[in-house]
């Protein structure tokens, strides 16, 4: 018995070890090789921001469930975040947040989409610190870099949300942000079917925006009236109403100075990866950009590696303080 016991369990040991290995390989790779060379190296890993909306929705909620509950136990050695992610929603936010994650100085949480200002701001703000990291987590970062690493977080329905701008002026008002938008066209037809994959969506692609207006009758005036009403339809099918960006933006910007808010475009992300990443840094860190190169591949965003993106900056924006 013990045997076939032992039998069973080497296999799955030597499966572990050929994965730390990979990490270690890759790890050593990555610092020696040209920038421009990445591509050969950068093996299939996924950052756990990415991989939370492949989990199935039962075993997301048990991890949700046990991050929260350690969360509201630790509260108050959780910071409140220093930027937003605030949308658009199938915009890119979860490339761009994966992407600012693997900076050195930069952390948050590994569930993306806390979505505290439009769906959980009735739990109060100790319930939205438990879902951020804690300070001594960063402590080994602080040492090395001599100042507390940045938190953000990336919820893509806050640039959506009617009564989120004056809820993040009144918990976080000195937050930076950034709103990612996409060709509305391209991007109500993503959110369709990501509502289909859901399985939320019965109706054909004509029949859900034929239909949106009326799915969205009285929806936006009860979530004004009543704060704590969460409107599903507001969430789910809403193909149209999210692509409508100046009306958002307005009432971001009646908020927020508009240096404090910056606006980019998924094309820009897509085409021109490097210098979109250094407008981030830059909102980030209030000064010039770094004079090094930074040498950044497309194919990080069309075969969505982020660690390649991730690790070309590392010999560029990563190596100055975001604080000068």
């Amino acid at each position: 018995m013990s045997r076939c016991l032992t039998s069973a369990i080497r296999p799955r040991a030597r499966v572990r070890s050929s994965r730390l290995s990979r990490v270690r390989e890759f790890g050593t790779l990555a610092r020696r090789v040209h920038l421009r060379s990445l591509d050969a190296v950068t093996p299939l890993f996924r950052l756990p921001a990415e991989l939370v909306p492949a989990v199935p929705e039962p075993a997301r909620k048990v991890i949700r469930g046990a991050v929260r509950a350690y969360g509201r136990a630790t509260y108050a050695v959780r910071p409140l975040p220093d930027f937003l992610i605030i949308g658009a929603q199938k915009a890119g936010t979860t490339a761009l947040y994966a992407y600012l994650r693997w900076h050195p100085e930069i952390t948050g949480p590994s569930f993306k989409e806390v979505s505290f200002f439009d769906r959980h701001y009735v739990h109060g703000e100790a319930w939205y610190r438990g879902h951020l990291p804690a300070r001594p987590r960063h402590w080994l970062a602080r040492q090395r870099r001599g100042r507390w690493p940045l938190v953000g977080e990336a919820s893509p329905s806050y640039l959506f949300h009617p009564l989120a701008p004056e809820r993040v002026q009144a918990v976080i008002p000195a937050a930076r942000l950034v709103a990612l938008l996409r060709n509305p066209a391209d991007r109500a037809f993503s959110h369709y079917h990501h509502e289909v994959a859901l399985g939320r969506e019965p109706l054909s692609f004509e029949e859900a925006i034929d239909s949106e207006q009326e799915r969205m009758r009285g929806e936006v005036e009860r979530m004004i009236r009543e704060p704590s009403y969460f409107s599903r339809p507001w969430w789910n099918y809403t193909y149209l109403a999210r692509g409508r960006y100046a009306e958002q933006l307005e009432r971001w910007f009646a908020v927020f100075p508009r240096e404090q808010l910056l606006v980019l475009f998924t094309e820009e992300l897509s085409a021109q990866p490097a210098q979109t990443y250094r407008r981030v840094l830059e909102l980030f860190r209030g000064a010039e950009p770094p004079t090094r190169r930074i040498a950044l591949s497309r194919t990080a965003l069309v075969k969505k590696k982020p660690r390649q993106l991730a690790a070309c900056c590392r010999g560029s924006a990563m190596e100055g303080p975001l604080f000068l």
